[in-house]
């Protein structure tokens, strides 16, 4: 194997070996496919080997390729601590943060209610709102800056709280003037309920709509929170959902108190928590949280709007950053999860 001196050329064979097609690897790296083809090729014959073979389910790596995969890892994960360190150092209030999370939660609740803040406090930092699987990998730096829904357990990553996020029952005006109103969310006998379609990804509503709704007929489901709103709000039924997108709309009124709940957290790389401009942004993203809290936790929802949350199904945390607990993580294996 003669000297590699193209580092972009590795990145291309990473992205192929991750993806297994020339379309998904372009998408990693935001560029064509034929320009990822052109690149493999190019590697091949400056290596002198084949490091995939072709075939009809997409591409797989030879033994060749399986032998350099670690070595070209290795490299990545260098470059990658480079750039976080270089990142780190760097005392600037603009440039790029890039900020990661679910799509639904960023079109609904971030850009209404975090992202007129953030520009207005921060005019010359650039705001990157992603919201693909992939870029959830923050050691690799493809985002800055992660909302998730579930606690991470990474080492090299620093958590911070932001919030509790609920899910009620809800019903348009329409639809409980022509079948009547639940007394409470165990009372759905002889209601249309709209759940989610099983092959979706699940989330605590849909487990405990499954639960609740065992032995009755669901008869609308769909695949996202927005079509499961979207048909409660058309008047088609019942539906369980975030509490924060029934916020402001009339037409939607909660049953009872919220019926599930968890911890929403934001998490950065450590090696990033000091960047003035990364730090910037999170402490918007913390003071935005804070104001909108009730919204959030279904406390700020019509006639219900002094009742307080259920407990939240991940462990509370203080409001600065932590590093996940290994010890904590083995100390709660074992119980049993709601």
């Amino acid at each position: 194997m003669q000297t590699m001196r193209n580092w972009d050329d590795l990145r291309v064979f990473l992205a192929l070996r991750r993806s297994g097609t020339l379309l998904g690897a372009g998408k990693l790296l935001g560029v064509n496919h034929t320009t990822v083809a052109r690149r493999l090729s190019a590697l091949e014959g400056e290596l002198a080997v084949r490091l995939f073979d072709r075939t009809p389910d997409g591409y797989v790596p030879t033994a060749m390729g399986e032998t350099m995969a670690p070595f070209a890892e290795a490299m990545e994960e260098r470059t990658f601590a480079l750039d976080r360190q270089l990142t780190g150092q760097d005392a600037r209030l603009d440039g790029t943060v890039r900020i990661a999370t679910s799509d639904t939660f960023a079109s609904t609740f971030f850009v209404p209610r975090v992202l007129g803040a953030l520009r207005e406090r921060h005019p010359d930092i650039d705001v990157e709102l992603v919201s693909t699987a992939a870029a959830y990998d923050l050691p690799r730096r493809q985002a800055d800056l992660a909302i998730r829904m579930t606690r991470p357990s990474e080492q090299s990553l620093v958590v911070r709280k932001l919030g509790v996020l609920a899910f009620g029952v809800y019903g348009a005006r329409g639809y409980f003037a022509r079948r009547g109103r639940p007394r409470a969310t165990d009372d759905l006998a002889g209601h249309t309920l709209i759940g989610y379609d099983r092959e979706a990804v699940p989330n605590i509503g849909a487990r405990w709509l499954e639960q609740a709704a065992r032995g009755l007929r669901v008869p609308v489901r769909g695949d996202h929170i927005l079509t499961v709103r979207a048909a409660a709000l058309a008047g088609e039924g019942i539906a369980v959902f975030p509490c924060f997108l029934a916020a402001g709309v009339p037409e939607l009124e909660r049953v009872g108190p919220p019926v599930s709940a968890h911890d929403v957290w934001l998490v950065q790389h450590a090696d990033l928590q000091r960047t003035p401009r990364i730090r910037a942004v999170s402490e918007v993203i913390v003071e935005r949280f804070m104001r909108h809290a009730r919204v959030l936790s279904g406390q700020a929802d019509g006639d219900a709007a002094n009742v307080k949350p259920p407990p939240t199904s991940s462990p509370a945390a203080g409001r600065r950053y932590s590093r996940p607990d290994p010890s904590a993580r083995r100390r709660g294996r074992g119980r049993s999860r709601r």
